[in-house]
């Protein structure tokens, strides 16, 4: 059953950072790094903004939301694919009883989530868009709890309702 939550978190992880602007569930063998529509830069599909356009994400949106939500996205997706392997050892120490094995890949993840946390946290600071601000807000400091509970040996720290709420706000407001 844990091996079962590990999977759905990465699954999550691997959603977002793919950019889960659609209604469908994740495909939980997708490449972390993969992102149909997107630019090179990691920027977020949507094309460009014009005065007065309507519909939802970050088309229309100001500069501000869109460097935000294009930061946000570039370093998510980066931090999911260094993530790839120790959670991988992680589940597999679990599997094998190798406690000592666990904490130290969960030890890995605390640092990855805490860096990704402080990256996703600097664009909070800089975003203009109340919402967005917000949502990365309460993003990143589910990142740190998950750092922390990850290096604790738990499996499934990111099964957070704030987290999925955030990421929603995310996908609302930035459209990828």
């Amino acid at each position: 059953m844990r091996l079962f939550r590990v999977t759905a978190v990465l699954a999550v992880a691997v959603a977002l950072s793919a950019g889960c602007g659609s209604a469908k569930k994740p495909d939980p063998v997708a490449s972390p790094g993969a992102t149909p529509g997107a630019s090179a830069s990691g920027a977020a599909p949507g094309g460009t903004a014009s005065p007065g356009s309507t519909g939802g994400g970050a088309e229309g949106a100001s500069d501000n939301t869109k460097a935000a939500c294009a930061a946000t996205k570039t370093a998510v997706q980066g931090a999911m694919a260094d993530m790839k392997t120790p959670l991988t050892q992680m589940v597999e120490a679990g599997v094998k009883g190798d406690e000592a094995g666990k904490k130290a890949a969960g030890e890995k993840l605390k640092k990855l989530f805490q860096d990704t946390a402080t990256k996703v946290e600097a664009q909070a600071k800089v975003a203009t868009d109340a919402k967005l601000k917000k949502a990365l807000t309460d993003m990143a400091g589910s990142y740190r709890t998950a750092g922390d509970q990850f290096a604790t040996g738990k499996e499934d720290a990111l099964a957070d309702p704030k987290f999925d709420a955030a990421a929603d706000v995310y996908v609302e407001v930035c459209g990828a």
